[in-house]
């Protein structure tokens, strides 16, 4: 009876192990989904930080582009420009000791 009782404990301990092993198993693998889909995330959330890196790198070159134009109308003695010109003349009315503020496009 006492053997039998030996062997039984022997069994048992042996199944717990097998128990704690495979519970081992099962938690790495479920530690192991967890990583992959936090590596997945991580994955589609930097090609969403492409893309808008890629958006505002050209929308910042258009600005630049348009900057550059500007400034060089700003520069340039050409008159070749489309837009008409808005220009501001003062008068003097010397009767009256005002000045007029007068508007001409050119």
């Amino acid at each position: 009876m006492v053997h039998q009782m030996e062997n039984n404990l022997q069994l048992l301990e042996n199944n717990m192990d097998n128990v704690l092993k495979t519970a081992e198993m099962l938690g790495g693998a479920h530690q192991e989904a967890r990583v992959i889909y936090a590596v997945e995330l991580m994955s589609v959330h930097m090609e969403h930080l492409k893309r808008h890196h890629a958006t505002v790198s050209e929308e910042m070159l258009e600005v630049r582009k348009l900057l550059h134009r500007r400034k060089g109308r700003l520069h340039s003695d050409s008159t070749d420009d489309t837009r008409p010109v808005q220009t501001f003349i003062t008068t003097a009315d010397t009767s009256q000791g005002q000045h007029h503020l007068t508007s001409n496009s050119v």
